[in-house]
């Protein structure tokens, strides 16, 4: 290559270069805070370093007692730690409910602390915020922020103060920071004008791979507005929502690759729902299941199918998933083992939790008709019977008043 060439080239990459190095050391800044690393770190830390073991954790899987017992212990042994303050300041902050748990009865819930409901408590999670953000925290800032951004502290709503802990803290290296920063960018006088538009900050921790929600965010922000994305950013970004678990995520992937008619894209979409149900999303699981389900009826298509019912039932697409896993275990074709007491269990999910009235219908059709003498019970067909009258199918009305059901009778007539 030519010197002129090479000049000309380099006129044009070293800025990039210089500004993944700044990236690239600002993560290192957040990453060297982590001092400690426990039980406490592995339940509450945010962002993902794969270097330090440590995965990003998404607060729809959070269980408050368990991590708040966890940081608590961890701050009696390091009282002086920002990061920890941080973690546990997090914990106090989110709290949690346990009511979407309704496969555990609550007898059973309330002997297990972990499962127990636990409110925010938000005079102790802004106290320790606060000390972790004059110790220099990022992560304690960036929670300084959210509190004065939801006017949780003493002080009251303050956006302006929230818009430069998270604009600090962004510029620092926290990409949760970023995230945030981007949903108040182009809000108030106190906004620079020359700032970065507000999508740039959640593309860039998007592409950090630190903080894998921020694809979410900006695949939600996406949906509602036309942001300038060239054909390759989208799909980074519908990609990547969709492995961290977004279902809205591998919904919009499908489509993006639908709409471009991609040589590769069956693949790929494969691909990132199969990682998508590895996240938990229910619903991706419950889509893998689908397109076994609907290839050629063999021993391996079969177990694929099942497995992946079962998978997006047990995470929580009770409606559908349960019930489809459910005739797997309770009619099993070729590779699958009979399980009719699994199968009844799907079925109940599906029916009394997913409010599914087909569900509903296969349970009391099955107690009904059943040659195995064993669960052949028409008592036990009446409760899925009414409800599935109450969802309003036909065929239940019909079987229903065909048992006596009265209410069921009703709405037949």
């Amino acid at each position: 290559m030519r010197l002129y060439d090479t000049i000309y080239t380099m006129k044009y990459i070293l800025p990039i270069i210089l500004l993944l190095l700044s990236f690239s050391m600002a993560n290192d800044t957040y990453m060297k805070q982590i001092k400690v690393i426990d039980r406490c770190t592995y339940l509450l830390e945010p962002l993902t370093f794969k270097s330090l073991g440590l995965k990003g954790i998404n607060l729809k899987d959070f269980e408050a007692q368990k991590a708040i017992r966890a940081c608590e212990k961890s701050l009696e042994q390091h009282p002086d730690d920002a990061h920890v303050q941080f973690l546990l300041a997090r914990a106090y902050t989110k709290g949690t409910s346990v009511k979407s748990q309704m496969g555990i009865p609550k007898s059973v819930r309330l002997l297990i602390p972990e499962l127990s409901d636990v409110s925010p408590q938000y005079e102790k999670g802004y106290y320790l915020a606060k000390k972790s953000c004059q110790s220099g925290d990022l992560g304690g800032c960036d929670l300084l922020a959210f509190y004065s951004h939801k006017g949780l502290t003493p002080s009251k709503y303050s956006s302006k103060k929230a818009f430069l802990l998270w604009f600090w803290s962004c510029k620092k290296g926290n990409l949760k920071a970023c995230q945030n920063l981007s949903g108040i960018v182009e809000r108030g006088s106190y906004v620079p004008k020359d700032i970065k538009p507000d999508y740039l900050y959640s593309l860039e921790a998007c592409k950090s791979t630190h903080y894998p929600r921020a694809c979410e965010v900006l695949e939600d922000q996406f949906s509602l507005r036309n942001y300038p994305l060239d054909e390759d950013t989208q799909e980074y970004v519908f990609y990547n929502a969709c492995i961290s678990g977004s279902s809205n995520g591998c919904y919009r992937l499908e489509n993006f690759f639908k709409e471009h008619n991609r040589t590769d894209s069956q693949k790929k979409y494969h691909d990132a729902i199969k990682k998508s149900c590895n996240s938990g999303s229910a619903k991706s699981c419950q889509t893998l299941g689908q397109i076994y389900a609907e290839l050629p009826k063999n021993r391996v298509n079969n177990i694929l199918a099942s497995t992946f019912f079962e998978d997006g039932c047990k995470n929580g697409a009770e409606r559908f998933s349960c019930w489809y896993a459910g005739h797997y275990r309770v009619y099993p074709k070729e590779g699958i083992e009979l399980d009719i007491d699994l199968g009844i269990s799907q079925w109940e999910k599906s029916c009394y939790i997913g409010k599914n009235a087909f569900a509903c219908y296969d349970l009391a059709q099955f107690f009904i008709y059943t040659d195995n003498m064993k669960y052949k019970n028409k008592k036990n067909a009446i409760k899925p019977l009414e409800r599935a009258c109450g969802y309003g199918n036909g065929y239940a009305e019909a079987l229903g008043c065909e048992q006596g059901i009265k209410s069921c009778c009703k709405q037949f007539k």
